[in-house]
């Protein structure tokens, strides 16, 4: 962003942007792009029908916005719960958790299991390691019901808020214990080591995951589920869209023309390979036969499109989710917490910030 903002002073701004779209509102109204259905849909630039019906809808949606389609999607990413197998089976458990119940019962299962034990180290361990991640939050929130309109503020004291955040609240109890908090910044040693079932992360952390596992001379089998609620798993999906800049007819043809290319599903299955994300295009999937047989948690998600939902790209969301995960950095902080309070706080410091931004 900071580069961008002296691209503008120097008059110099790139044709075409890859960036979370939130973000953009900080270059304030010197910056604009175009709609991009003028591209999409154009009879000799544009991509056919069958191109169009090669990329999952829930891409495209992140990124429609009032009639328009104000970026294209290139490399999404999907949060996710990483879940060891192999110690669920030895709980007595053969799949994930698909829900909410499901999913305390194991938590709290692998709780017991590790204060059961004869090893200290890993006491009040076992359930599920606890991430603050804005993006980890919302999917709980979408988890219970709970949704985000790209038109509206966003708000989180409402019964799918109460319901999911009180949720997590009640399991990490300490009558119940059956969520934790790591003093370690990272995940991957905890997970490896049996001292927790299941954390938050997103696809891109498979490969560290694995290292880390291998590392540790573990070798347990693991694999990726969706968020547990009421109705079952949701996945949301985030990424940079591709912004093309409002600029002469040739140079914005040139950006769309590369995006288009950036877009195909060779270069697709070359960034899948990269980056561990979702394929924009499912016609990619045919070209990475190999990556998804060495990588079995990435081909899961993959799998979980159709229950995936868009993060939010808002400039609203972009500063509500902080805002987010302070109040429930607040609410796991207290001994016993009013959940409802706690929200309300929330949507009214969320109203507040977005008054004094105007």
């Amino acid at each position: 962003v900071e580069k961008l903002q002296s691209d503008l002073v120097s008059g110099d701004l790139p044709a075409l942007i890859a960036l979370h779209l939130y973000w953009l509102s900080s270059l304030g109204d010197d910056y604009a792009s175009v709609d991009l259905l003028n591209y999409v849909d154009d009879p000799k630039w544009g991509l056919d029908a069958e191109s169009i019906a090669d990329i999952p809808q829930v891409f495209l949606d992140q990124f429609a916005v009032e009639d328009q389609l104000v970026a294209m999607p290139v490399a999404p990413q999907g949060t996710v719960l990483f879940y060891n197998q192999n110690w669920a089976e030895s709980l007595g458990f053969d799949s994930a958790p698909k829900d909410e119940v499901s999913f305390s019962e194991q938590s709290c299962v692998a709780r017991t299991a590790n204060l059961d034990d004869f090893d200290q180290e890993n006491d009040y361990t076992g359930g599920l390691l606890m991430n603050y991640d804005p993006s980890v939050l919302l999917s709980w929130y979408y988890a219970f019901g709970g949704s985000i309109s790209s038109d509206e503020l966003p708000k989180f004291n409402n019964e799918a808020g109460q319901s999911a955040f009180g949720y997590l609240s009640s399991l990490y109890a300490p009558e119940k214990g059956c969520i934790w908090v790591g003093r370690q910044p990272e995940p991957y040693l905890y997970f490896a080591n049996r001292f927790a079932l299941m954390y938050a992360g997103t696809l891109d952390q498979i490969p560290l995951q694995r290292s880390w596992t291998k590392q540790a001379g573990a070798e347990d089998q693991w694999t990726i589920t969706g968020f547990p609620g009421p109705d079952g798993e949701v996945m949301l999906i985030d990424g940079p869209g591709l912004f093309i800049t409002e600029d002469s007819p040739e140079k914005q043809l040139a950006a769309w023309l590369f995006a288009k290319h950036l877009l195909t599903p060779e270069v697709q299955a070359r960034l899948v390979q990269s980056m561990f994300s979702l394929p924009v295009r499912e016609s990619s999937m045919d070209l990475l036969t190999d990556f998804a047989a060495a990588n079995p948690q990435w081909l899961t998600a993959v799998e979980k499109i159709d229950l995936a939902h868009p993060m939010p790209i808002s400039d609203e969301w972009g500063f509500a989710r902080w805002i987010l995960q302070d109040a429930i950095i607040r609410l796991f902080a207290l001994e016993d917490p009013d959940v409802e309070e706690i929200l309300s706080e929330l949507d009214k410091t969320i109203r507040e910030f977005e008054q004094d931004t105007r």
